[in-house]
């Protein structure tokens, strides 16, 4: 869950991890750092939607050295869709993509 407000964006997660009906792990960290200002909220399965964050990560880490800036928002979601759309099995990983500087809205 996500709040806009003036200064920027408030993230909510949950922090179960379950497997069908069973809870496998009770304290799971759900808010993902992909850039210094920019978070995604993890659902769906846990070893994909992390693997896919790491991806991300890397990419938002080479985009702000080859052009010498922070990225935007909008880079790290096109970075998410193409991983994902290029992986069906990544398919319902679902992703939402945050800055904490801008509200969304704004830059996507």
């Amino acid at each position: 869950m996500a709040v806009c407000y003036n200064g920027g964006v408030i993230l909510g997660a949950d922090s179960r991890v379950s497997t069908g009906v069973y809870i496998s792990n009770r304290a799971s960290d759900k808010i993902t750092a992909v850039d210094e200002k920019i978070y995604c909220c993890r659902s769906g399965s846990a070893a994909d939607t992390q693997a896919v964050s790491d991806y991300v990560r890397y990419f938002l880490d080479q985009h702000r050295m080859e052009y010498g800036k922070p990225p935007k928002v909008a880079t790290a979601a096109s970075f998410f869709q193409n991983i994902v759309r290029a992986s069906r099995a990544l398919a319902q990983a679902f992703r939402t993509v945050f800055s904490t500087t801008t509200p969304p809205q704004q830059e996507l």
